[in-house]
């Protein structure tokens, strides 16, 4: 099993390559340091691993997930034609929606005086939710006939995505030199900055003096553009291929909406 693990994870890249690294040190933590083979995993043995994670219903889901696409992998290439997961199900719970309303989008907007933090997330959001990994690789040269055209770091899903005259003034206004933003470059890893980026979000303030959302993080710009589309009345096939979901309507973009 653990050649099949490390063989499967050596096609990650990126964060989803770390996720899946995690998911194999609990799985070495549970099976020991005997030899563990597909074979011997079942239902028992399942239920018994998520037992052993610890932690919340999604956490313990993500890492049943990583498994069971372990597992995938042995059947597609055609190393076993045992599949443990076929009566077992993996329990997920709803967890809040992470999109602004509309007053909030506003509120981040009126925030006084040039404010980097303030204009990157409002960006992202006029980039349809782009990711902090993806915004912090982009070059001129990804700028193609007014459209940003990029490959998704965790996907490879090839988007191209209009530059409107909103997101070309936050463009102009914090041009870089070696990157499109000149925040990255000042910035050798996308996390510090995202860190800093979600610090600042936090105190961002509205017209009441509150925070406009105290957990607010760049990936609130993804559930927000997806949101924003279903109140619309933007059909969810549309949501999908718009978010680069490689099927119209897949039901991972439902993840995203917060339904009114």
């Amino acid at each position: 099993f653990w050649t099949i693990a490390e063989r499967c994870i050596s096609t990650k890249e990126g964060r989803t390559k770390l996720v899946y690294q995690h998911t194999l040190a609990k799985l070495r933590a549970f099976a020991g340091d005997a030899p563990l083979y597909i074979e011997d995993i079942d239902r028992v043995w399942l239920h018994g691993f998520d037992a052993s994670i610890g932690g919340k219903v999604n956490s313990r889901a993500i890492h049943l997930r990583n498994l069971r696409a372990i597992c995938n992998f042995a059947l597609d290439e055609e190393l076993t034609t045992h599949y443990p997961f076929r009566k077992f199900k993996i329990r997920t719970e709803e967890t809040r929606k992470k999109a602004l309303t509309l007053e909030q989008v506003r509120a981040f907007m009126a925030v006084p005086g040039p404010n980097e933090y303030r204009d990157v997330f409002i960006l992202m959001l006029y980039l349809r939710g782009i990711n902090v990994s993806d915004l912090a690789e982009l070059t001129e040269e990804d700028v193609v006939g007014g459209r940003i055209e990029y490959r998704r770091n965790k996907t490879g899903q090839l988007y191209s995505i209009k530059v409107e005259p909103e997101a070309q003034e936050i463009l102009d206004r914090w041009k870089g030199e070696r990157h499109l933003l000149r925040c990255f470059d000042r910035y050798k890893e996308f996390h510090d900055y995202n860190r800093r980026l979600r610090e600042n979000l936090h105190k961002m303030t509205g017209p009441d003096g509150k925070p406009i959302e105290k957990d607010c993080s760049s990936n609130w710009a993804r559930h927000t553009w997806a949101t924003m589309c279903a109140e619309l009345d933007v059909p969810d096939p549309t949501i999908s291929l718009g978010m680069g979901h490689r099927i119209a309507g897949h039901r991972t973009t439902a993840i995203y909406i917060k339904r009114d």
